[in-house]
């Protein structure tokens, strides 16, 4: 077995088919871009996107960004191949694919609903809030958002690897807590801010607010539910402790996915993917 690796039972294989959530539709992940620029899979670019005016990395390396010509939104390619997932460390695969830079502002939300018609049970705008993440959105009202630009709402796989790379770090930002790289009570503030308002939180991807400011849906079902109808949320919100309360890349929480919160947002990936590969021996499983 290759150093690093753990060896994955087959407890370890359940555990990482979950983290991924097999009920997700797959979606080609050596899909190309409409506009002809995508080619094989870690460079392949979300149709309806161009390379970002921002990027500095080369197509295929980690971080290579890429915006949206539907909603705005910048995007962030996490590389395939293993990471180590959950608090232990289980050494999984993902194939390629991109993230959210940060939370769906409400913006970019009202943007959705003015394009669609769609109709919100609990969002709605406020002004001077634009920049904030769009909160009191049900999963069910954050999969319209993800389908009308493109997207897809992240499994609990997509979301950990993005947040926390491939060396199993418990903050997006490395292995210590940083009063000030997060939205948490620890830096003073009481409310949701403004998306990427603390850059020196970014993940290895350059994923912003991974931790604190709002929690985030995933479409993974919470693990030890009796009938799955709870799914997972991962993140924290701005009144998550740091440490292993909360603030950090593998506390879990649940909401039904018509449930509504004030402190409880999402972001999207491209493309959907529906599972975690288990590798031992450094072959697949």
């Amino acid at each position: 077995m290759r150093p690093g690796l753990v060896r994955v039972g087959l407890w370890h294989r359940w555990l990482c088919a979950l983290a991924a959530c097999l009920c997700v539709p797959y979606v080609s992940w050596r899909a190309t871009a409409a506009d002809g620029f995508g080619v094989d899979g870690a460079a392949a670019v979300p149709p309806g996107s161009r390379v970002s005016p921002s990027n500095t990395r080369a197509p295929g390396e980690a971080g290579f960004t890429v915006v949206s010509d539907i909603d705005g939104m910048e995007l962030v390619l996490v590389p395939g191949g293993e990471f180590l997932y959950g608090e232990d460390r289980v050494a999984c695969e993902l194939p390629s694919f991109y993230i959210d830079k940060h939370e769906v502002t409400n913006d970019q939300f009202a943007r959705f609903v003015a394009a669609t018609g769609y109709a919100p049970r609990r969002w709605h705008y406020i002004e001077g809030r634009g920049s904030h993440p769009a909160v009191n959105v049900s999963l069910l009202d954050a999969e319209a958002y993800a389908a009308w630009a493109g997207r897809a709402i992240p499994t609990e796989g997509q979301w950990e690897k993005a947040a926390r790379g491939t060396d199993g770090r418990p903050y997006p930002w490395g292995a210590e807590w940083h009063d000030t790289y997060a939205i948490t009570p620890e830096c003073g503030v009481k409310g949701d801010v403004p998306v990427g308002s603390v850059p020196l939180g970014a993940s290895p991807y350059g994923a912003l607010d991974m931790v604190g400011n709002v929690w985030e849906w995933t479409v993974s079902p919470y693990r030890g539910d009796s009938d799955g109808g709870r799914r997972a949320l991962r993140g924290g919100a701005w009144d998550a402790h740091k440490g292993k309360r909360r603030a950090n890349c593998t506390y879990r929480s649940k909401f039904p996915p018509e449930r509504t919160d004030g402190k409880l947002g999402f972001r999207c990936v491209w493309p959907a993917q529906p599972w975690a590969s288990p590798v031992a021996g450094g072959e697949r499983g």
